[in-house]
C-alpha cells in the first residue's frame, strides 16, 4: 500500500548505521515514517510513523502526505493487538470470541477488520454464509483503499457474491488492487486479460502482469 521509500535500509549492517544519532538527524522524515509503520530496524510503532509522516508532509514531501493518507487505513496499536488477538482466535477457529471483536473493530471503520468480516460472512466462518453482506464489508473497505478488500470486492463482482455479475467492475477493482502492488490484485487482473474477464483479451498484458507477482514471490538470492 505504501509507496516505496527513496532509500530504506534492509540489511542488520544498515539498521546499526541508520540508528546512529546523526544519521538519525539526517535521514529524511519520510523514510522514519515507514520505518516505524513497517517495523523496519526498529520497533514498529503507528503512532510514531504518523508522527515523522505528519512532520514530512508539513514540510512539503508529496511522497509522506500519500504515505500518511494511506496510513489511516492502518490500525493504530491499539486496535492492532485486538486485530492480533481476534486472528489468533481465528487460527484455532474460535470464531465465537474472534467475530465480536471483528465487529467492533469493523464499525469504527479499521479496513483490515472490515474485509477480514467480509471473508467470515463469505465463507461462513464463524457466522452464516451471507454473500451480501460479505460484499459490504468488502466495498468498505475497498472504498478506503485497502488492496486486499478491493481484490476480494472484484471477485464478488465477477461471480456474483452478493451482488449482480458485473465483470466490467470485477476488472476495474482488480486494476486498482493491483496499482496498489497487491499480488492477489495482480493475479486476478492477468487471469482477467488472460480470459478477456470485463477487459479486451491481452495474452501479453496478461503475462507482464502475472511476472510482476512471480518477481514478488521469487525466493531471494
Amino acid at each position: 500500500m505504501f509507496r516505496a521509500a527513496a532509500f530504506l535500509p534492509t540489511s542488520a549492517k544498515h539498521c546499526n548505521i541508520f540508528k546512529q544519532p546523526q544519521t538519525r538527524i539526517q535521514l529524511p522524515a519520510t523514510n522514519w515514517g515507514n520505518m516505524y509503520k513497517d517495523g523496519l530496524c526498529i520497533a514498529r510503532d503507528l503512532n510514531a510513523a504518523r508522527q515523522w509522516l505528519e512532520k514530512s508532509a508539513q514540510a512539503g514531501s508529496k511522497d509522506a502526505a500519500q504515505n500518511l493518507k494511506n496510513l489511516r487505513l492502518e490500525p493504530d496499536n491499539a486496535a492492532q493487538s485486538e486485530i492480533n488477538r481476534a486472528i489468533e482466535m481465528m487460527n484455532r477457529s474460535d470464531w465465537t470470541n474472534a467475530l465480536p471483536i471483528l465487529i467492533s473493530l469493523a464499525n469504527r471503520g479499521i479496513a483490515v477488520a472490515q474485509d477480514q468480516l467480509g471473508w467470515s460472512y463469505l465463507y461462513g466462518q464463524g457466522s452464516k454464509g451471507n454473500p451480501a453482506q460479505a460484499f459490504n464489508w468488502f466495498k468498505k473497505a475497498a472504498e478506503q483503499g485497502d488492496s486486499f478488500a478491493q481484490a476480494l470486492l472484484g471477485i464478488c463482482y465477477e461471480l456474483g457474491e452478493g451482488v449482480p455479475v458485473d465483470e466490467q467492475a470485477a476488472s476495474s477493482w482488480y486494476q486498482r488492487s493491483a496499482d496498489q502492488k497487491s499480488g492477489t490484485g495482480e493475479i486476478y487482473l492477468a487471469r482477467a486479460y488472460e480470459f478477456g474477464i470485463g477487459t479486451r483479451q491481452d495474452l501479453k498484458q496478461a503475462r507482464q502482469t502475472a511476472s510482476l507477482t512471480q518477481r514478488l514471490l521469487a525466493p531471494a538470492r
